[in-house]
Order: C-alpha cells, then sequence, then structure tokens
C-alpha cells in the first residue's frame, strides 16, 4: 500500500510540478502589416506595401524593432529597442537605442491586444503624458512570423 501512495504523490508532482510555464503572449517575431501615426494635423498610414522589413522582436523582458519605410519618396531606416514589462494589456516599453535620440531613455505605456497570430500595439494609453513619444499616437498591426 504505501508503495501505490509513493507512486501516486510521486505521479502527482510530475503532473502539476513539472507544467511548462504559462508562455507570454506577446513573446515572439512579429511582421509589421500595417500602422497608422498620428500627431496633431497630421497623419501618417502605412500598409505592407510601404513596409518593407518591418519587424518587431520580443522576448524575455527585451524588445527590438527594426524597419525600412517608404514615405513620399523617401526611404527611412528605423530601429530601436530596450526592455519592456507587460502586465495585461498594458505594455511598457523603455527606449534603450533609437535611430531618433530624443527618445531614447523614455518610457512609453501602450496598449496590446493578441489575437492568434496577430499583435496590435496602440498607444500612448490613455492617461499618458501627451508629449509621450514625441506627441505621436501609434497603431501598428502585426502578424507572428514563423
Amino acid at each position: 500500500m504505501k508503495k501505490h501512495n509513493l507512486m501516486f504523490v510521486f505521479l502527482l508532482v510530475f503532473l502539476f510540478g513539472c507544467r511548462p510555464e504559462k508562455k507570454n503572449p506577446i513573446e515572439g517575431t512579429w511582421d509589421l502589416i500595417s500602422a497608422k501615426y498620428t500627431r496633431a494635423d497630421t497623419t501618417i498610414s502605412m500598409t505592407k506595401d510601404k513596409v518593407n522589413h518591418g519587424m518587431k522582436m520580443i522576448h524575455d523582458n527585451h524588445f527590438v524593432f527594426v524597419g525600412r519605410f517608404v514615405l513620399k519618396n523617401d526611404t527611412i531606416d528605423n530601429y530601436g529597442g530596450g526592455t519592456y514589462t507587460l502586465e495585461d494589456h498594458n505594455y511598457t516599453e523603455t527606449i534603450l537605442y533609437h535611430t531618433s535620440k530624443s527618445v531614447i531613455g523614455k518610457t512609453v505605456h501602450f496598449e496590446v491586444y493578441v489575437n492568434n497570430d496577430t499583435l496590435l500595439q496602440k498607444g500612448p494609453r490613455k492617461g499618458a503624458d501627451p508629449e509621450e513619444f514625441l506627441g505621436w499616437e501609434l497603431a501598428e498591426t502585426y502578424v507572428r512570423l514563423r
């Protein structure tokens, strides 16, 4: 009888103690498929044909994004990265490096939503400083790369 109890305890420990950690839904590599940036009376909308190689990688507590964008007749290279925190849909980035030196060290508050393999990032979050991220509001849509 003691042998069966010991095996039962071992089985419970194995089943409940060895469960994989719940994966963070935003972790992964994401392909930017559309974006809308708004500030004062300026709106810039981009679809996949204007976004060349826009990508965001989110792993552990770090993120990085890279992209080449076509605006009018200009091609703009953009990159940045740093650390992040996530609580529910509240996603906060602290920018450690960026092509725009004026945003280095800034903390930006976003909302993120994941639906299957689609990530929507909107921000700055309501109630944030209106000048957060130089006054730009953004809405970006990504699909998960496999």
